[in-house]
């Protein structure tokens, strides 16, 4: 079980000043801490290399506990997680805002030089009987990252132009292997799990034609932290794991702030995923002293668990 929801989505930058600007001056989040990171702590929490080193910049929004944790690693691999990957390939895809006035956002952004996998598409989300228009703009380091404004009412309270972060999005291989991870050993609670109607979201994310797709939306429920959005396609995808890690530029890993970290690590292992470092005590720059440890969860996705 973890507590608090979502607590940090890790994200390996090539440029710290350029990625800062990005979530701080357009997506209106604040810097709430910087440290440089223990480099033994590290090297051991990602089995990377001798010599490695790290610093880190924490970001949140006014109405979220949930940190974009951006991570500056040194020496890198130079490789992109997506540089080459199509939007369906297996692992964490983007991070969801919520936006306001998003068709003159899109041009401002589009004039601005901000490229985007499609101009905004409206539709309605039955299952959450809201109306919502989305568009899917590429980030710093390639990395997705999705707008959605609600166009239903009741619309929610946006004091700029961006607000709180939606959802945490990854294309699996297979849903019912992925789900009961979050939902039986993490605590989240499935609110929607079923095939979207077809051609739905495909113009958003980049589905070819005739793709069959199915979304799981989790949440843990007394936050309000970000949902784990897992979606399904019938189109087959890559696994983009060889080329995830801190040591490749973006979207990395999520972290859990465990209510009892030794359990939950046993219930990771019986569950057969590798508990790939720790327990290991270290220094965070957002939680003071905590213990740590690193997880190849479903999907080959990376989770970093941590108990004070």
């Amino acid at each position: 079980m973890v507590r608090n929801g979502l607590d940090r989505i890790q994200i390996s930058v090539s440029d710290m000043a350029a990625s800062v600007a990005f979530f701080r001056d357009m997506l209106d989040m604040r810097v709430v801490n910087e440290e440089t990171i223990d480099a033994t702590a590290f090297q051991r929490l990602w089995r990377l290399p001798a010599g490695t080193t790290a610093r880190a910049a924490y970001l949140r929004n006014d109405e979220q506990s949930t940190a974009i944790e951006l991570v500056e690693v040194r020496p890198h691999s130079g490789k992109y997680i997506r540089e080459g990957a199509r939007m369906y390939d297996h692992g964490l895809l983007d991070i969801a805002f919520r936006a306001k006035h998003l068709d003159a956002i899109h041009a401002d952004l589009t004039a601005r030089g901000t490229r985007f996998h499609s101009a905004p598409v409206v539709y309605t989300a039955d299952w959450a009987h809201v109306t919502v228009s989305e568009v899917v703009m590429i980030g710093p380091d390639l990395m997705p990252v999705a707008l959605i404004e609600r166009l239903s009412e009741p619309k929610p309270f946006i004091k700029n132009r961006f607000g709180t972060m939606v959802d945490v999005a990854q294309y699996v291989h297979d849903m019912d292997a992925c789900t009961p991870f979050y939902t039986d050993i993490l605590g989240y609670t499935s609110v929607f799990n079923q095939p979207l109607p077809d051609g739905l979201i495909d113009d958003v994310v980049g589905l070819p034609p005739g793709s069959h797709s199915r979304l799981n939306l989790m949440y843990q429920l007394e936050t309000k932290t970000p949902a784990v959005e897992l979606i399904h396609c019938s189109s087959p995808g890559r696994s983009l794991a060889p080329v995830i890690g801190p040591a490749s530029y973006g979207l990395f890993a999520l972290a859990f702030e465990a209510v009892d970290l030794p359990a939950l690590l046993d219930r990771v292992r019986q569950a057969g995923f590798e508990v790939l470092a720790g327990p290991l005590d270290m220094a965070s720059g957002l939680h003071g002293r905590v213990t740590a440890a690193t997880v190849r969860g479903p999907n080959d996705v990376l989770i970093e668990f941590f108990g004070r």
